[in-house]
């Protein structure tokens, strides 16, 4: 028969009750998954919407999606189309698709499992540094280096032109759509620009330009009413969108 023993003043505990298992304890910062199939400089890694897959591109022209599982990751596909580094990724809003962004002058749009190229859009004619896809899936926002310097709109199934956003005057870093997909930021040279998708297109609502360097990301909140953008003067600065 179990011994029993007194536990301070509120209780009894048997002799023979397991010990329960601590549980552990996760320290922020904590590396789950290092991902080592790069060759060379990474500078685009966007997780598929509502799923597990990653998308990672960079300098050694390739652009590969895999799993985030520990230790190392396991790859699904290895994009190998491009001629150029991959600058910029977007999944599409399905998660199906995913369009890359490259130094040899085109956006590129193909499955993410399988590779398959859909779409080759060469509508720029410099160095393409950003891509983002519109929150329907119709349309996809890319932007181009100087000379160019634009931003061009275009349908993501037939590569047809929608609009030519021509307002920065510096290499387009980052594109962002708003939520609700009636506005786009586009980000340059110490500036980021928020500009209308709807009636009349094109048209600059905002010009942000308290940064000192070149902006290089940029985010909406969800309610649209706000944006981040992080810069070469170590700040991320978030600030009024329209």
């Amino acid at each position: 028969m179990g011994a029993w023993f007194v536990l301070g003043r509120r209780g009894f505990v048997s002799a023979n009750t397991p010990t329960p298992t601590p549980t552990a304890v996760i320290v922020p910062g904590t590396t789950f998954v290092t991902y080592r199939g790069h060759t060379n400089q990474v500078y685009a890694v966007p997780w598929q919407p509502h799923a597990q897959h990653l998308v990672s591109g960079g300098k050694d022209d390739k652009a590969r999606v895999w799993d985030a599982v520990a230790p190392d990751g396991k790859d699904i596909y290895t994009f190998i189309a491009h001629s150029g580094s991959v600058n910029g990724l977007a999944w599409s809003p399905n998660g199906q698709y995913i369009a890359s962004a490259s130094l040899d002058k085109t956006v590129r749009v193909w499955e993410a499992t399988t590779g398959i190229n859909l779409v080759v859009y060469k509508g720029h004619i410099d160095n393409v540094r950003a891509v983002a896809w519109s929150p329907d899936g119709m349309f996809i926002a890319s932007g181009s280096d100087v000379p160019e310097s634009k931003v061009q709109v275009w349908d993501a199934n037939t590569r047809a032109l929608f609009l030519t956003y021509t307002e920065h005057t510096g290499g387009i870093y980052a594109i962002a759509w708003s939520l609700n997909g009636q506005h786009i930021a586009s980000s340059s040279w110490q500036e980021v620009r928020v500009w209308d998708m709807v009636q009349p297109a094109g048209k600059t609502l905002n010009t942000y330009s308290d940064h000192t360097g070149a902006v290089h990301a940029v985010a909406w909140s969800h309610d649209g009413k706000r944006i981040a953008s992080g810069a070469d003067d170590m700040t991320v600065r978030i600030w009024q969108a329209v």
